[in-house]
C-alpha cells in the first residue's frame, strides 16, 4: 500500500483532536482538521468564513438568504446563491478529502471523511469517544473557560447533537455506531497517549495487508 489515510470521528470533549494530532506526529503523517476548510476555500474561491460558519453543522441559512459575499481568491463581491449552500460546501470539502487520500499519508479529522473514503482500500477509520462525562467536561472546561460550570453538560450534548445531525444527514449512517468504523477507542479508559499508540499499532498492522 503506497499511502494510508486515517480518518478520525470524535465525540466532543473526548480528546479526539489530541489523539489525531499525536498519531500524525508519531507516524510522520500530514494532519488535517481545519486545514480542510482552508483548502476547500482555495479550491472553490468561496470565503473561508463561510466554510467555518457551517463546519460540521447543517445550516439552512445560506440556502435561503441572499447576502453579499467576497471570494477568498478573486476578491469579487457577488450574491450568495444555491451554489454555496451547505450541501455544495460539503461537495467542495469532499473533493479536498479525496485528493488528500489519493496522494499522501494523512490523518483527517471529522467532516464525514470515513464515509467519503468508504470505498478506498488505503483508509482506516477510527471513532474516538469517552464514556466518562466528567473527563469530557474537564477537557471542555480547559478549552472553553468562558462556559459556566452549570452549562458544560448541555454544551457537550448540543455539540454532539450537531455533529451527529451533520454526519447522519450526509452519510445516511449513524454517527458513532461501531459497525461503521474499523476501530473505536474510549479515551476515558486508555487516555490520549495510549489511545494514540493503540491506533499507531493498528495502522502498522493495516499496512501489512
Amino acid at each position: 500500500m503506497n499511502n494510508v489515510c486515517l480518518t478520525i470521528g470524535r465525540q466532543f470533549g473526548s480528546g479526539g483532536r489530541e489523539v489525531a494530532s499525536r498519531v500524525a506526529e508519531l507516524l510522520g503523517f500530514k494532519y488535517y482538521d481545519k486545514e480542510i476548510l482552508s483548502l476547500a476555500s482555495e479550491e472553490s474561491g468561496i470565503s473561508l468564513d463561510i466554510f467555518e460558519n457551517v463546519d460540521e453543522t447543517r445550516s439552512m441559512l445560506f440556502s435561503d438568504s441572499m447576502i453579499p459575499v467576497q471570494s477568498a481568491l478573486i476578491g469579487n463581491f457577488y450574491s450568495f446563491s444555491e451554489s454555496m449552500s451547505s450541501d455544495n460546501l460539503f461537495i467542495h470539502k469532499m473533493s479536498v478529502i479525496k485528493k488528500i487520500a489519493d496522494i499522501q499519508n494523512a490523518v483527517v479529522v471529522g467532516r464525514c471523511a470515513d464515509y467519503i473514503l468508504r470505498d478506498y482500500e488505503n483508509v482506516l477509520s477510527v471513532f474516538i469517544h469517552s464514556n466518562d462525562v466528567e473527563k469530557r467536561k474537564d477537557r471542555v472546561r480547559s478549552r472553553h473557560p468562558e462556559i459556566e460550570e452549570k452549562h458544560l453538560a448541555s454544551y457537550i450534548k448540543k455539540a454532539d447533537k450537531k455533529r451527529s445531525s451533520y454526519y447522519n444527514y450526509y452519510t445516511d449512517q449513524n454517527w458513532g455506531e461501531s459497525k461503521y468504523y474499523d476501530l473505536s477507542v474510549d479515551t476515558s479508559v486508555f487516555g490520549i497517549e495510549a489511545a494514540a499508540q493503540l491506533i499507531v499499532s493498528a495502522i502498522n498492522e493495516f499496512r501489512k495487508k
